[in-house]
């Protein structure tokens, strides 16, 4: 494996850990964000007031079975943020493999891969950071899209209904698949590029003019 590939590889490895640490504490949160935008009053008065962080969770707690519900949806969750492996690693790949023409020569830079990757960021010009932007946006997407589209229907009912056929990561690929065909993994995925492309291009150029800036 060449040290490009290799650094590449370390660094989407890293980052892909990183999210399924973080999930163990934002898949509650993010369970109750998603039912607190789902769920309707059905007490029958049309002026009743919204939902509070209160209110959802003890329907959580009192629906998916205590503590243990709050962390419905943690495997297809943990498998998506598998791919942002492959978000980081697009934007790196795109800026190592765009064409430098004021790159330093190899015997002036440093032998460490973090020196190394300072380098190359340090001696791209705009375009190529707003293009591998674009490219981390796609890659993380695609990558991703599937397993958010299980996780979803997966917390959208609660665990141990009859007849459910997202009780589990499993069942729901399955139940997906035959009831809509391959395409229902990937419904929805144009307007989110639309929307994540340029997002990423200004995210990512922000932060490296904001790290130039400051170093």
């Amino acid at each position: 494996m060449s040290h490009t590939l290799r650094v590449l590889f370390h660094t989407s490895f890293a980052l892909m850990n990183l999210h399924l640490g973080y999930r163990l504490i934002t898949t509650p949160a993010e369970l109750i964000k998603f039912h607190q935008l789902s769920l309707v009053r059905t007490t029958g008065s049309q002026s009743s007031p919204p939902l509070r962080d209160r209110d959802v969770i003890l329907h959580l707690w009192r629906t998916h079975g205590g503590l243990r519900g709050f962390y419905r949806g943690i495997t297809p969750t943990a498998l998506r943020d598998t791919g942002y492996g492959a978000y980081f690693a697009a934007y790196e790949a795109t800026l190592r493999y765009w064409p430098r023409p004021h790159a330093p020569p190899t015997h002036d830079r440093a032998d460490s891969p973090a020196k190394e990757v300072e380098a190359t960021l340090a001696t791209h010009s705009w375009p190529a950071m707003l293009a591998a932007g674009g490219m981390a946006g796609i890659a993380g997407w695609v990558v991703t899209f599937p397993f958010d589209v299980v996780k979803t229907r997966v917390q959208s009912t609660p665990p141990g209904q009859p007849g459910n056929p997202y009780r589990s990561t499993w069942s729901t690929i399955v139940a997906s698949y035959r009831a809509e065909g391959l395409g229902v993994f990937f419904r929805g995925l144009a307007p989110t590029l639309i929307r994540a492309i340029p997002v990423n291009m200004v995210t990512f150029t922000t932060f490296e003019a904001v790290v130039h800036f400051c170093s």
